[in-house]
């Protein structure tokens, strides 16, 4: 008995493959898309409520974190303020009087919260008075 040709069995399996590969390729470019186009979307939020003063991020030089949110809050052009405790002694108090166990630490009108999330600076402005 002679055995059955592996050939097209094989040539079906790489075109399931490529297709699989395809989809899965398409479906990362829609999710990065949609996540371009909310952060556009909270960027234009946050720069419309956030007056001078509202914003107040707790820093280190060397927290990739903190670099972060630096690049995204610039980028979108909100207002914000820098307080790096390595380098400034009232940043090192104001942080040390929250006991936080890191850096970025957020003052949202005086609202703290540990790392940087835009949707939740963006509810702490709507919720609250200037």
């Amino acid at each position: 008995m002679k055995a059955p040709d592996q050939a097209p069995r094989k040539r079906q399996r790489l075109k399931e493959l490529c297709v699989l590969g395809a989809l899965l390729l398409a479906a990362m470019g829609l999710h990065q898309a949609h996540q371009t186009w909310r952060q556009a979307g909270q960027g234009e939020t946050l720069r419309s409520l956030a007056q001078a003063g509202d914003v107040v991020l707790y820093t280190t030089s060397s927290c990739p974190y903190c670099r972060r949110a630096r690049l995204w809050l610039n980028e979108h052009q909100v207002s914000w303020r820098e307080c790096n405790v390595e380098l400034s002694a009232a940043c090192m108090a104001t942080y040390q009087g929250q006991g936080a166990p890191g850096v970025p630490l957020v003052s949202v009108r005086g609202h703290w919260q540990l790392g940087f999330r835009a949707e939740d600076l963006i509810r702490v402005l709507q919720t609250t008075q200037p």
